[in-house]
Order: structure tokens, then C-alpha cells, then sequence
């Protein structure tokens, strides 16, 4: 017999992560300051006793996040995203907890700005 992994939590079927998504809106410009996006992992079910950890990672070494705890008998936990000057995109952060991954593309709107211009304003009807 081949036993991976066993881990006993009373009965309880043990908590796995179900989805991470970003909360802050990314429809928005980049900007010339480091920024902050803030993100939510969910579980299957509520953290045991001491809480579960949510290991989290960013393929472009340049976004930081760092790893979460979801508190006991809770079912979600929020982190940081953040992002430096200039910064536009993609990014895909990986999470993993429970023995589940699972992977999240962000980036931001990229804006073009134009400047024209406007010299005949009071030609306007």
C-alpha cells in the first residue's frame, strides 16, 4: 500500500482551495507610483484549528505577494498584490493549498493617451 499524504482533521473533510480571484478593479492605467491590488482566496470548506495556509506566487518576480493564512473556522482570506511603477502586465499568480492549484492571468488596461491640440474652442456653438 502507497499512502501520499494523510492528514486528520477530526472527521472533517479537509479544507482545499476553491477559487482566488482579484477584488480591485483592474480597468484601470498604470501608474508612475507603486500600486496595490488586492486579491481573495476562498476554500472548500472552513479552516481548521490554527488555520490553513494559502501559498501564493507570482510568475514575474517583480509583483510581490506573499502567502496567507485563512483564519480558523473561516472560509476566505485576502492578500496584497503589488505592483511597481509602470507596471501594465500580465502576471499569473499561482495558488496552491489542500493539495489544489490554481492559477489567476492579472494585468492591467493598458490606456493610450493622446494629446492633441485644441486651439478653436471658441468657435464651438
Amino acid at each position: 500500500m502507497s499512502v501520499r499524504q494523510f492528514v486528520a482533521y477530526a472527521g472533517m473533510p479537509r479544507p482545499r482551495l476553491s477559487s482566488v480571484r482579484v477584488l480591485t478593479s483592474t480597468n484601470r492605467c498604470q501608474s508612475s507610483d507603486p500600486s496595490e491590488l488586492v486579491g481573495e482566496v476562498t476554500l472548500s470548506s472552513p479552516a481548521p484549528t490554527g488555520g490553513a495556509l494559502v501559498e501564493l506566487m507570482s510568475v514575474d518576480a517583480s509583483v510581490g505577494v506573499l502567502n496567507v493564512r485563512v483564519p480558523e473556522a473561516q472560509r476566505t482570506a485576502r492578500f496584497a498584490m503589488r505592483l511597481p511603477p509602470g507596471w501594465s502586465g500580465p502576471t499569473v499568480i499561482q495558488a496552491s493549498s489542500g493539495g489544489v492549484n490554481q492559477t489567476l492571468r492579472v494585468a492591467l488596461q493598458r490606456c493610450v493617451l493622446i494629446v492633441f491640440p485644441f486651439k478653436y474652442w471658441f468657435t464651438l456653438p
